[in-house]
């Protein structure tokens, strides 16, 4: 597809001076014309290696410094008007596109466009498995947008940006350590703070902090690698948060336990999918369990087959701790 841009910027470049007569303004054209492809070309990188992009780039830099080098050594006479008015049509471009800037990221702040329906914080260590087909189970159900914090955690200043202004619903899988890891407590508050829709998810091995812990967060919160202090959220502000999370008014999802399997996890997913405001409503069931259980094209739409899969010809039987829901996720 990229040969018909390079076609496009030769024809744009040939066509300049034909219709363009006046030296001066054919040197602002040129430039502006060759950084434009130069800019499509950073943004769509269409070589396969880094360094045929890298070279393409540098050429157009180079043809760009080789035609202002040519334009010093021309004797070319322009008119005092000329330079005004192509002086004013720059400032005047550079002064709209600073302006459109400032608008779009101003209104991205305050009124954000939300990236992902779904964020489901979980403590990786207690809850990966269980984030992962949660994930997994939300998506093919309703059709919506999931992250979950586990997907990236190398820069924390972007998680807490996606869940402040990129984020509809922010899910908390409450599992027994899962408020004391630093991310986790960032990501909630940072939700609180934003007023974001929060449903907590109340596994079986939770343990809600007690008053005492409240009051003593900086021995609660396991900071020792990650200082939420530097990303300007307090302890104070956690605090106020982790209350809120007990509040009677808190949407909350309690795991059934007397569910067996992955029953209990396609409850949580049903009841979650009820909560999200303006989730689509659907056949009650899991579309990843009825894979994993029959491996037919029927589950695939969500429909159970009528063949016990215990005799399903391939079948796979899966031994796992009933108790143990990260071994059944």
């Amino acid at each position: 597809y990229y040969s018909v841009v390079l076609l496009a910027r030769g024809l744009v470049i040939c066509f300049i001076p034909i219709i363009i007569r006046d030296a001066a303004v054919q040197v602002i054209v040129f430039v502006g014309m060759i950084g434009l492809f130069n800019a499509v070309q950073q943004r769509l990188l269409p070589w396969r290696s880094d360094a045929a992009n890298t070279i393409d780039c540098a050429v157009s830099m180079l043809l760009l410094l080789l035609l202002q080098c040519g334009a010093l050594v021309q004797n070319m006479a322009t008119s005092l008007g000329t330079v005004q008015t192509l002086g004013l049509m720059l400032f005047s471009a550079f002064v709209a596109l600073g302006s459109l800037g400032l608008v779009i990221a101003v209104w991205l702040r305050f009124r954000p466009w939300s990236t992902f329906h779904w964020f489901i914080c979980h403590h990786k260590g207690d809850a990966g498995a269980q984030a992962r087909w949660m994930k997994t189970e939300l998506k093919a159900i309703t059709r919506m947008s999931v992250f979950i914090d586990s997907d990236d955690l190398s820069d924390l200043d972007e998680l807490f940006e996606i869940v402040k202004t990129k984020t509809r619903h922010l899910v908390l899988y409450q599992t027994r350590d899962v408020l004391r890891r630093p991310w986790c407590a960032g990501e909630v508050t940072c939700a609180s703070l934003s007023g974001l829709k929060v449903t907590a998810v109340v596994t079986r091995s939770f343990v809600p902090p007690s008053p005492e812990d409240l009051n003593e967060l900086q021995f609660y919160v396991d900071t020792s690698g990650c200082d939420l202090q530097g990303y300007g959220i307090s302890f104070d502000e956690i605090k106020q948060a982790y209350i809120g999370l007990s509040a009677p008014d808190q949407a909350r999802v309690v795991m059934n336990a007397s569910l067996r399997g992955t029953g209990r996890f396609d409850g949580v997913v049903d009841e979650l999918r009820n909560v999200g405001a303006g989730s689509p409503r659907m056949q009650v069931g899991s579309t990843l369990s009825g894979m994993l259980a029959t491996g037919t094209a029927d589950s695939m739409s969500g429909r159970k087959s009528s063949q016990d899969p215990m005799t399903a010809r391939g079948a796979v039987l899966l031994s796992v701790d009933d108790e143990d829901d990260e071994a059944i996720a």
